[in-house]
């Protein structure tokens, strides 16, 4: 989904000249994505693509994240968040408990433990009963079970 941030990417498709026309490009099929998929009935997430979000939050239902806290950015999805759409996000191989953090960012966060290039193979799931409670229709059986 990030083609319009990657020169190899944008440069390859012969309409575009820039990364601002690779931008352009991008957004419209982003929105072909989520009108496809609501038409047939179906939820659709944005995955990454951050600098998109302003442009794209009305049309997708929720969003999927790998590493914002490692790279410091996610409050680029508070308007998600705003919108009483879920922020689902994973981090990889993080020697700290990242839970504080995703609760922070109202993010449903799963993260790898360990150092490196290793990571234990028990993920810590920072699922707070409350953050997935305020974005989802309510349940007969209780969150918290899941978590």
């Amino acid at each position: 989904v990030d083609c319009y941030q990657n020169d190899a990417c944008w440069e390859a498709i012969s309409s575009v000249n820039s990364e601002s026309e690779a931008e352009v490009e991008q957004v419209k099929f982003n929105l072909w994505q989520t009108e496809t998929a609501h038409s047939l009935g179906l939820s659709i997430a944005l995955k990454n693509s951050l600098d998109l979000i302003p442009q794209l939050v009305d049309h997708y239902d929720f969003i999927i994240n790998e590493s914002c806290l490692r790279y410091n950015e996610c409050g680029k999805m508070t308007p998600f968040y705003e919108q009483n759409k879920a922020v689902f996000h994973v981090e990889y191989r993080s020697s700290t408990d990242r839970c504080p953090e995703a609760a922070e960012f109202h993010m449903a966060t799963k993260y790898c433990p360990g150092s490196g290039s290793t990571c234990s193979s028990d993920w810590v799931n920072c699922f707070e009963a409350s953050v997935i409670e305020s974005v989802l229709p309510p349940s007969p059986v209780p969150w918290a079970e899941f978590t």
